[in-house]
This record gives structure tokens, C-alpha cells and sequence, in this order.
């Protein structure tokens, strides 16, 4: 999946300066596409490699910078630079190369390097290249978590998955452990033998599944001592060797007059507090989702669980790159009745994009439900985004947040292309898909040939 890493300084570098140092750089293996350009472009012309750092082309921009790339097999490296009141000197990999993130650190010292050796002593004695992370984030869902508080009465959980949840949450994630489990628990306390007798055809899956709850702690193992005249249950013990315990081996059976330990001994389990932690409001589906989104990429600290106001819950906040994204999940079909509520928590939170995850269904009358309200909408509020049936979650995340990915990394190089008075889309089009048209190319381009005529004709 493509993804973005940034790394950002506070250093400010002229434009004319950065140019002449990415010359430096272009000249080792990165190989800026910009620069090299307009050094073609500038012998054509009949001009050498110094005219190049006044090839600016710019219209006047907000940044005030300048931009360039960097290809690789399977990533795009950008530097992008501000000199405002603010200035900062940043670069960045729009990658699938699970390599590249590590190589953009050696953009960086290999980018500082050109600039120390290329620029004058004075402009580069106070130089200081302190490089930070920039996080993919926003401060939006910290944002909306701010104003409802001061509302007052707003609920919610940071995301944490502890390794026995995760691990539960991945069990539970098949129906013959849910309903094994719900068995366990209607009754209460049950032996293996009522456990399987209840499931017919189906006592092997049951005897699998009562296994897998066994393995993931989800219900509590205890010994049930039964006489074997009346089959009546005589006690409950915490271990077969409870039964050598000399204060237990003397009892007897008050029926037939056996000892305990001539008696019948069988397993029998209740749900244990792990289990009922993970069946209640469905957490098990909240971490295995969650764990979904932590694999695709998302952080853990833009994910909230359980957002709830006045009643009214969203079961995960997600910020995608500055978007909201809520997700409804469901141990059951979602049915019309649910699609009201989770509309109104759409418009409530003002999210980007919303989610159902089912374990079964979205009914046709949900759909309907929705179809309607967005048109009836004064937004262009979207329709959910169905997931029906677990299985199906990691690959409709992945491709649509993909696609979240790929928009906000056409924004930032987008940047790049109106800072380097470059129309780039063609070339990051096979990378990149479809580049949003929000910028200008053509007067900066006809800007740089207009340059260049001028300095022929001197």
C-alpha cells in the first residue's frame, strides 16, 4: 500500500541557494527531475548550469519556496521548501518499498551535506539541521474531542489492544466460538459433554471451538464431581488434583457413600472475565477491527473507541489523515432501524467518510434508508461504506484507505508541482492515479522560456 513519510527542519535556504545545492546533490546518485530539466533546458538554450538556480518560474506562492523529485523503483522523494516568516526545508517518500522510509534519511544528511559544502561559509555558520518526524495526522480528532468536552459529558477510549484481547478478539472472529461462548453463558456452568450434545451435526466444530475459548482464556476451566449412581453433581473443584487433597479424598458421597475421588470427574466452564469483557457491546469486534486498521497503517493514538454523548455511541473514531471516518459495527444484520441513528452521528461529528461493519447483513431497507437521506442531504453526504462479513474488512480498508493515501500524497506533491512550475501530474499519474487539477502550470512554464529568451538575447 503506498504510504508518506516526512521529515521537516526550521532551517531557511533562499531558493536560489537550494537550487545550487540540489546541482551538488543531482551529481551522486539522487537525481533531481527539475533540476536536471532545466539543466537541459538551459544548454539548449545556449546557457550553462549557473543560469539554473534563476530558473524559479514562479509566480508568486504562499510558500515561497521551492520544490523538486527524486525517483526510485517503487517511491517518489520530494524537497519542498518554504522561506516565509516561517521558513522550513522538508523531504519526503511516497513509497510501497518497505525499504524507502529508512533511505530517506539518507536523502536528508545527503541534502544537508550538498548545502553545507555548496554555500558560502557565511550563510552556513548558523545553519542548524534539526529533522523531525511529521505525523500523518491532524490535530482534528483531538480537536473534536476538545469542543465536545467542553460541551460537557462526552465519553470515550483511547485504542489499546492488549495482547490476550487481540488474541481473543481473533478467536471470537469465527461464529462457532461466539456461539459456543453464548452457550456457556446462557447456561451459566455447563459440562463439555451438554456443551456438544446441544450442537448435533455440528459437535466436532463445537469441540474445535470449545478448544480455541480454552486456548484464548475466554472461559473458565473448573471439575465437576458427580455421582455415578445418580448422576448428580456433588462439587465444584478448581483442579483434578484438588481430588488427592486428604481433606476432599475422605469425603463421601451423600447418595451412593463412594468417596470423591471414586466419583465422576468432568470439565465444565463458565465465561470467564477476559470473555465477558470481549462479548460486552461486541468489544471482540471493536479490537479485531481496530487491529485491521493498525495493520493497514492507521496509529493507534487516531483511533477512539466508544465516543458516546447523550446517550448517542459511535464504536470507533477514526482520524485518516485529517478525515473523520466513523465506524458502526454490528454481531448481527443492520437493519433499518440502525441506519437513522448512525445518519444522525454522521452529521453530529461532521465525518468525512462512515463505515458499517456487519457480521451478516446490511438489509436492503438500511440501504434504502440511506440512499434517501442522501439525497434528501443539503451535503453531498456520502453512503456508508457496507463491509459485510469480517473477512472482508482488511481488503475494503485497505483499498479505501489506500485511496485516502494516495489523494494525500497527490496534495503534497502538489506543492512540489506549484512550487517547481511543473504540471507533474503526467509523470506521478502511474504512481499516484488520477492528481487532483487545483493547480496552474502553464504561465510558469511560459515564465521560465520568457527567462531564458532574455538571457540568450543579452
Amino acid at each position: 500500500m503506498l504510504t508518506l513519510r516526512s521529515l521537516r527542519t526550521s532551517t531557511r535556504v533562499e531558493t536560489p541557494d537550494l537550487k545550487a545545492s540540489l546541482m551538488r546533490l543531482s551529481s551522486g546518485p539522487w537525481k533531481l527531475a527539475v533540476i536536471e530539466s532545466q539543466r537541459v533546458l538551459a544548454r539548449l538554450a545556449g546557457a550553462g548550469d549557473d543560469m539554473v538556480p534563476e530558473l524559479d518560474g514562479l509566480v508568486p506562492t504562499a510558500a515561497g519556496g521551492y520544490g523538486d523529485l527524486a525517483f526510485g523503483d517503487n517511491c517518489v522523494y520530494y524537497v519542498l521548501s518554504s522561506s516565509t516568516e516561517t521558513p522550513f526545508l522538508e523531504v519526503g517518500v511516497v513509497h510501497s518499498d518497505p525499504d524507502a522510509p529508512e533511505r530517506l534519511d539518507d536523502f536528508a544528511r545527503d541534502l544537508e551535506n550538498a548545502i553545507m559544502s555548496t554555500l558560502d561559509g557565511r550563510k552556513t555558520r548558523h545553519m542548524r539541521f534539526e529533522w523531525s518526524e511529521l505525523k500523518r495526522s491532524s490535530p482534528r480528532l483531538d480537536k473534536l474531542v476538545a469542543s465536545e468536552r467542553e460541551e460537557g459529558g462526552i465519553e470515550f477510549q483511547r485504542a489499546v489492544i492488549p495482547e490476550e484481547e487481540a488474541i481473543a478478539a481473533g478467536i471470537l472472529k469465527t461464529r462457532a466460538a461466539r456461539t459456543t461462548l453464548i452457550d456457556i453463558s446462557q447456561a451459566g456452568f455447563a459440562r463439555e459433554q451438554d456443551i456438544l450434545s446441544r450442537r448435533g451435526k455440528a459437535r466436532e466444530e463445537a469441540k474445535a471451538a470449545l478448544d480455541e475459548l480454552k486456548r484464548g482464556s475466554l472461559v473458565a476451566v473448573e471439575y465437576l464431581v458427580e455421582c455415578k449412581k445418580a448422576g448428580t453433581p456433588i462439587t465444584r473443584l478448581q483442579t483434578p488434583d484438588d481430588l488427592h487433597d486428604p481433606a476432599i479424598a475422605r469425603l463421601r458421597c451423600p447418595t451412593c457413600g463412594r468417596s470423591f475421588p471414586e466419583e465422576e470427574l468432568s470439565e465444565a466452564y463458565s465465561v470467564s472475565e477476559l470473555g465477558k469483557r470481549m462479548t460486552q457491546k461486541s468489544h471482540w469486534m471493536t479490537v479485531e477491527v481496530t487491529r485491521r486498521l493498525v495493520d493497514i497503517g492507521v496509529p493507534t493514538e487516531a483511533i477512539l473507541w466508544n465516543m458516546s454523548e447523550g446517550g448517542e455511541e459511535v464504536d470507533i473514531v477514526v482520524d485518516v489523515l485529517g478525515d473523520i471516518w466513523l465506524f458502526e459495527l454490528k454481531d448481527r444484520e443492520f437493519g433499518a432501524g440502525d441506519a437513522h441513528p448512525f445518519n444522525y452521528r454522521q452529521v453530529r461529528y461532521k465525518s468525512t467518510k462512515a463505515v458499517v461493519v456487519t457480521t451478516e447483513k446490511v438489509s436492503i431497507d438500511a440501504k434504502r434508508v440511506f440512499q434517501e437521506l442522501a439525497k434528501e442531504s443539503r451535503e453531498q453526504r456520502r453512503i456508508p461504506i457496507y463491509i459485510e462479513g469480517l473477512e472482508n474488512t482488511e481488503p475494503v480498508l485497505r483499498q479505501e484507505i489506500d485511496s485516502s493515501y494516495r489523494r494525500h500524497a497527490a496534495r503534497k506533491l502538489l506543492g512540489v508541482s506549484t512550487a517547481s512550475g511543473y504540471d507533474l501530474r503526467p509523470l506521478l499519474k502511474p504512481r499516484l492515479g488520477e492528481i487532483p487539477e487545483s493547480w496552474e502550470g502553464s504561465e510558469q512554464y511560459s515564465r521560465i522560456i520568457r527567462s531564458l529568451l532574455a538571457r540568450r538575447g543579452a
